[in-house]
């Protein structure tokens, strides 16, 4: 049932089970490939790259694959 007066926000997260993770990393291929970034995102120094600018490389980031077009205005200052 759809109650939009009870919620004001809604955050849904999706991750993959450690394990089939781990053993799809292990055999190499495309999630491999696809999981290179998490490598650089754990560098020391990262979160001040990310942060610098108003956080405009991680916006960067985020947009190279997605639409951002509805983090604007008070969303985007929040």
């Amino acid at each position: 049932m759809f109650h939009p007066k009870r919620v004001a926000r809604l955050v849904i997260a999706n991750g993959v089970h450690p394990v089939a993770f781990q053993r799809s990393l292990a055999t190499g291929g495309a999630q491999s490939a696809a999981s290179q970034y998490i490598l650089w995102l754990r560098k020391e120094g990262t979160e001040e790259v990310l942060s610098a600018e108003g956080f405009a490389k991680l916006q960067a980031l985020f947009a190279t694959h997605m639409d951002m077009s509805w983090l604007s205005g008070k969303r985007l200052e929040a």
